[in-house]
């Protein structure tokens, strides 16, 4: 199920996404789309008119399923960070969401996630040599991850070229910081567990302390103790996720705030928009290769957890202390940088959008206030903090969790799963409404913007780099099925063919979504649009603009929702192999949800 739901999800997603960017340009020019800050609005305005305001609450309804499948996956992350013992004790609070330059936590986000994302598939070729014995339904040939590796570093150095910012400095500080605390809270504790701990042993230049203690230790008599040997008869995570929860995992985390906040930056840096339109499917097919790499590494290695055990075990598997370091590494930089950034993103997001929802034509006219937005964000995330820091006070009142997206998470892996699925269908609709909207306009005749397309193309190689970030941004969330492979059904089969089903549907409606901007905006009112959906709606939808952008900001609260599923299982496997102190390689004991996990994540997204 692992490589069946990339190879399903990621072409669909590739096709989705390069469709409505020929949407978006079949309305609006280059220096409209360049100008909007919302492209999906200003294609609105033209194609829907009154109806916009549907538009609004679609778009919403997206950003906030992809939130939730962001959740979903980086809670299990955190979850297997801590397994592994790769965080110092005690929280450190990031507060993204006040910088409130979604750009700039994208490229942060992007520079960050490359690095590991290349080192993860330097690891899938480690495991070709050092695994061989282990079956592979999927096998991805050696040049294609050699390419992949290739790709990784492009973009990694091509950007830091082009355009030198401090928020590359920032990732490479926290990088090496994280070297600086992984001597004494791993490396030695390590070290102390083998003159202490009787039976120990060592493997690959690492030891593996095999302790006398019972193998259902419980805090607070709710959270059970997972460690990285855990006994058949210990509490453990239960497969529950099949083929189509897998598919709608990838989808989920995919279609979020990208779609609708990456077409303006994808087209400043590309300036025509039939580079943009290929931008938008190379990025597509670059993230189907990506995570049929991860399907193959993860059928090898079937862990929660995705690039902490895939380092750990891939590389490890050659030199183990390389691996250990380089698995601490990620979840250091994955739990500061990379999960917090991507939940500001879709917080602020979520906050534009459902703002221009809910007041209507003086905010539609004027656009917000970068202080209302920000604020907005902050609250959304502080409510449901508050609610889960007394749920994480009373334990036992587990069951009696309001808030949606944590409540979710940390009570059911079945609810949190059903949730996803509601989202993943908000999505489909709201992506949908733009589609079909933009395919009557061209039925109409409304093609001026996407003549000519090519005019003013970019031909700075380099320039193109910031371009895949933001694409690559949209497709993020393709290796978020990873993240919870010990709860998938099957996953030899079902994770590639959730890529295969998931992928492609995506890459299709989003390139269809772009053509439908297109039919209502020109490129210089997509430009100065701050809201693109905003901007279409308002021509396309008319009266109904105000449902778009509410639609929008569900859809990246359940993007966010999903991102926590899968980072609390992250923390759990780090916790695990002692890169987290022990707390977060607890599960529920009775909801089995990686529920310390979750509190981490939320907490740094503040």
């Amino acid at each position: 199920n692992l490589w069946l739901s990339i190879v399903l999800a990621l072409p669909a997603l590739t096709i989705i996404y390069v469709f409505t960017n020929i949407s978006y340009f079949t309305v609006l020019s280059k220096h409209e789309l360049l100008v909007s800050d919302a492209v999906a609005l200003s294609w609105g305005d033209v194609v829907l008119k009154g109806g916009v305001s549907v538009l609004v609450i679609l778009i919403s309804i997206s950003a906030l399923g992809s939130a939730n499948g962001t959740l979903f996956a980086a809670s299990r992350n955190c979850m297997v960070g801590a397994q592994y013992g790769y965080l110092p004790e005690g929280f450190i609070a990031i507060i993204f969401s006040f910088v409130n330059d979604i750009e700039w936590l994208i490229d942060l986000f992007s520079f960050a996630a490359w690095i590991f994302y290349g080192l993860t598939f330097f690891a899938t070729l480690c495991c070709k040599s050092t695994k061989k014995d282990v079956e592979r339904v999927l096998s991805v040939p050696v040049p294609l991850i050699v390419f992949m590796i290739i790709v990784s570093t492009y973009l990694v150095i091509a950007p830091v070229i082009k355009e030198p910012q401090y928020s590359y400095l920032l990732v490479a500080a926290v990088i090496l910081f994280g070297l600086v605390f992984y001597y004494p809270f791993v490396y030695l504790k390590k070290e102390l567990k083998i003159t202490t701990s009787n039976g120990s042993v060592h493997r690959h230049g690492q030891s593996v302390a095999i302790e006398n203690r019972r193998t259902s230790t419980k805090f607070n008599s709710q959270l059970a103790l997972l460690t990285a040997e855990s006994p058949k008869d210990e509490v453990v995570l239960k497969r529950r996720l099949g083929l189509f929860s897998g598919v709608c995992i990838v989808i989920g985390t995919i279609i979020g705030s990208g779609i609708f906040i990456s077409p303006k930056s994808i087209l400043e840096e590309t300036k025509s928009v039939g580079l943009c339109l290929i931008i938008w499917t190379i990025c597509g097919l670059i993230s189907i290769l990506g995570a049929l790499c991860y399907a193959e590494i993860g059928a090898v290695i079937p862990r929660n957890g995705a690039e902490v055990a895939y380092l750990k075990e891939g590389i490890g598997s050659v030199h183990g202390r390389t691996g250990d370091i380089l698995a601490y590494l990620f979840i250091w930089t994955s739990t500061l940088i990379t999960t917090p950034s991507t939940i500001a993103v879709i917080s602020l997001t979520f906050s534009r959008y459902f703002l221009s929802g809910v007041m209507g034509d003086s905010y539609l006219d004027c656009g917000p206030s970068k202080e209302l937005v920000t604020l907005f964000a902050i609250f959304t995330i502080r409510i449901l903090l508050f609610f889960l820091s007394r749920s994480v006070y009373y334990l036992y009142l587990c069951r009696s969790f309001k808030v949606m997206l944590i409540n979710v998470n940390a009570i059911s892996v079945s609810a949190a799963n059903r949730l996803n699925i509601i989202f993943v269908i908000c999505k489909v609709l709201t992506i949908m409404t733009v589609i079909i909207v933009g395919l009557v306009r061209i039925g109409q005749g409304h093609t001026l913007n996407l003549k000519h397309s090519f005019h003013g193309t970019t031909t700075k190689p380099f320039g193109v780099a910031l371009a895949f970030y933001k694409g690559l941004f949209a497709y993020g969330g393709w290796n978020n099925l990873n993240s919870v492979t010990e709860e998938l059904k099957n996953p030899k089969r079902n994770l590639w063919l959730s890529v295969v089903l998931g992928l492609p549907s995506v890459i299709v409606l989003y390139v269809l979504t772009n053509i439908s901007y297109f039919t209502v905006m020109n490129k210089v009112e997509l430009l100065s649009s701050d809201a693109v959906a905003v901007t279409w709606a308002q021509v396309a939808l008319g009266p109904a603009v105000r449902a778009l952008p509410i639609l929008i900001s569900i859809s990246a609260l359940g993007s966010a929702s999903a991102i926590l599923f899968g980072g609390a299982r992250c923390c759990m496997v780090g916790a695990q192999y002692g890169y987290l102190p022990e707390l977060f390689a607890c599960i529920q004991s009775q909801r089995l949800t990686p529920l310390p996990g979750v509190v981490l994540l939320v907490v740094l997204s503040i």
